[in-house]
């Protein structure tokens, strides 16, 4: 028998190693919530949502004013609700002291005192994304003839802060006017009062959503939604029908 010698080995030599960098880590920014090299996403640029939903009268004197279960509009999880509250007496001047919306105080986005006999009125705001009434009271620090007030439902509101506020009055004019600044998508919000029975309000640059004659004093509100960036928005309400004077115009700008 022949014996074979085992077979050849053949020698090999290792494989180089090969060094590979280690995948970056993303660390998260916690300040503004995103990984670094990732582009956050934008908010939306879809325009302030609002829409008028009601209005409601007090004729009795008082100091605090209950407008009890007025309607809010449909619930929803970035609903906020806008009101605008008024009140006027002869003689003196007037502030509003207190509110309450759905029981929970509001965010002041405008008030206003007015002089001797041109009432005095304030713009607030509270979010509520639930239920589909709610009941706002108003407290001044005196004694008035009468009280209203106008509600708005909002959505896609970008900032409790009022872009910007305007206020003017007058005691020798049938028309008031002033010029608000608006943001791109944004919204403006007005009301006004005035110590004369004139049943005719004719706005301009805002859509008239109210008027009542209460005790020989009359409220209006308007608003104007989906508006492009500008600076000096013209807005102007003009009295008519009746008689006597002493007004006031108090306007909002959102976004």
């Amino acid at each position: 028998m022949i014996t074979l010698p085992p077979p050849a080995e053949f020698w090999l030599p290792p494989k180089p190693a090969i060094i590979r960098h280690a995948p970056d880590i993303k660390v998260p920014d916690l300040k503004h919530g995103i990984l670094p090299g990732i582009a956050p996403k934008l908010a939306s640029n879809a325009p302030l949502a609002a829409s008028y939903v009601t209005n409601a009268t007090d004729s009795s004197a008082a100091t605090t004013y209950t407008f009890s279960n007025h309607a809010i509009g449909a619930a929803a999880t970035n609903r906020y609700i806008l009101v605008q509250v008024s009140g006027t007496v002869s003689a003196v001047s007037r502030n509003i002291t207190s509110i309450t919306v759905g029981g929970s105080t509001p965010t002041t986005l405008a008030t206003t005192s007015g002089t001797t006999q041109r009432g005095c009125q304030g713009f607030y705001i509270i979010s509520i994304p639930t239920g589909t009434t709610a009941t706002t009271v108003v407290t001044f620090d005196g004694s008035m003839q009468c009280a209203q007030l106008s509600v708005w439902r909002l959505t896609g509101l970008s900032s409790l802060t009022a872009v910007d506020t305007q206020y003017v009055e007058s005691s020798s004019t049938t028309n008031l006017s002033c010029t608000i600044n608006v943001k791109n998508g944004g919204a403006i919000f007005a009301g006004s009062v005035n110590r004369g029975n004139l049943p005719t309000q004719t706005w301009s640059g805002a859509n008239k959503e109210n008027g009542a004659v209460v005790n020989t004093f009359t409220f209006s509100s308007a608003d104007a939604t989906g508006l492009a960036a500008q600076t000096g928005r013209a807005v102007s309400i003009a009295w008519s029908g009746g008689s006597g004077f002493q007004g006031t115009l108090l306007a909002v700008s959102l976004r």
